[in-house]
């Protein structure tokens, strides 16, 4: 069950922009300060805005913050090239299951 108080719903293609990200690190951060921890609902729909999320500035912050902060996380995307998001969901997430 997706509890809508604890849940950054994020959507990533080709249009999103690096204000995109910036806004969905301060939802993670506001949740964090009021509940202690924050989930995540990705909707991946093309691989151009992972491409731009390796390149922030702000990825080593956010990077760690989610090491502390994250509880839970989904992904919704095409079977297709899921398998090779994985890897970048260990390095992201080391010690949280993945399950495909």
């Amino acid at each position: 069950m997706i509890n809508v108080n604890t849940t950054v719903h994020m959507i990533i293609d080709s249009t999103t922009t690096e204000l995109d990200y910036e806004n969905a690190f301060t939802q993670m951060k506001e949740i964090t300060k009021k509940e202690g921890h924050f989930n995540i609902l990705l909707e991946l729909n093309d691989t151009d805005g992972i491409m731009k999320f390796k390149s922030l500035g702000f990825l080593s912050e956010l990077k760690w913050f989610g090491l502390k902060n994250l509880r839970k996380y989904a992904i919704v995307t095409d079977i297709d090239w899921v398998e090779n998001f994985i890897s970048v969901g260990n390095a992201l997430t080391p010690g949280i299951g993945i399950k495909v």
